[in-house]
């Protein structure tokens, strides 16, 4: 306990020891903040590409669903084009283009009135697509 007290009287009493703890504490935070930099820079980069990959398979998973359900309505299989573009929710809960398909759909059927219901569901998400 006497030697810490000792040393740190011997700190505040010589203002040269001051400045070398100050230039030494200085330059070792400047370290630990290139090293945290570094670090979040690395992490920013895994969680972009990691990102990056996963919105191509969601994009992909949408083009596929987009072309299984055009195949059922040009087979006149409405339901089943419905529930496929159903499935793009699941990748992204407001797709519009998802309402919009189906509202098409419930068009070329018959059903305005479904249509004019789903196109006000696909209006109500446009603020909230990505």
């Amino acid at each position: 306990m006497i030697q810490i007290l000792s040393v740190l009287a011997l700190v505040i009493c010589n203002p040269l020891v001051q400045i070398q703890y100050s230039v030494s504490s200085t330059v070792r935070n400047s370290q630990q903040d290139t090293m945290y930099s570094l670090l979040a820079l690395a992490i920013k980069n895994k969680m972009t590409v990691e990102q990056g990959e996963r919105l191509k398979f969601i994009t992909s998973e949408k083009n596929r669903i987009s072309k299984e359900a055009q195949q059922l309505v040009d087979a006149k299989k409405y339901d089943k084009a419905i529930s496929k573009y159903k499935e793009m929710f699941k990748y992204e809960p407001a797709y519009t283009y998802a309402y919009t398909q189906m509202a098409d759909v419930r068009f070329i059927e018959g059903n305005t009135g479904a249509a004019i219901i789903l196109y006000h569901q696909g209006q109500d998400h446009v603020d909230d697509a990505p």
